[in-house]
């Protein structure tokens, strides 16, 4: 039972009322220096300088008193601490990553926000642009109709004095022809 006591992967001891070890799992553990911290209620030991023991354990007593004793066993602290770090490492690269994505978001708004006003301005540009091009083209076109009733009322003048011309000369041979015996 000794050699399998020995062999257990936490500290155990049984101590007097008084705190002498009297037998325990780890010849160092009634050579080392032990700083009791108390936290929420659970006992805290820092142990400094043994090989064997961990550097902070958690402390589960139990008395028994048909032998008179207290029986501890030291619970190493640090892989609760390490599974703690990486959660909790976890959990800041998580946040990290949500606030990136919300600034990549808002920065991708306000680049959007940005386009479409930039965007707006040049449609409204744009649009003010077309808009005197097509007054312009409405003035030319009504410019134009008119340029065409006048060529039509030019080329009717023609056509009438064109008429009246030969009419004249037809009037003129015909009187000419008549005074000539």
């Amino acid at each position: 039972i000794d050699r399998l006591w020995r062999g257990a992967p936490e500290p155990l001891f049984f101590a007097t009322p008084g705190g002498e070890v009297l037998i325990s799992n780890r010849a160092e553990l009634g050579a080392v220096a032990v700083r009791r911290i108390g936290m929420r209620g659970h006992e805290l030991w820092r142990i400094d300088g043994a090989r064997e023991l961990p550097q902070r354990a958690l402390v589960a007593t139990r008395d028994l008193p048909v032998v008179g004793l207290t029986g501890s066993l030291l619970a190493d602290t640090a892989p609760a601490v390490r599974a703690a770090l990486a959660q909790l490492a976890g959990v800041l690269a998580a946040a990290a990553v949500a606030g990136a994505m919300i600034l990549t978001g808002r920065a991708r708004l306000r680049a959007e926000a940005l386009a479409a006003r930039r965007l707006e301005r040049q449609v409204a540009a744009r649009t003010a642009e077309l808009r005197a091009a097509n007054a312009g083209l409405t003035r030319e076109i009504a410019e134009r109709r008119e340029a065409e009733a006048a060529l039509e009322r030019a080329q009717d003048d023609l056509v009438q004095a064109g008429k009246l011309a030969a009419l004249g000369q037809l009037a003129a041979g015909l009187g000419h022809e008549l005074n000539q015996p």
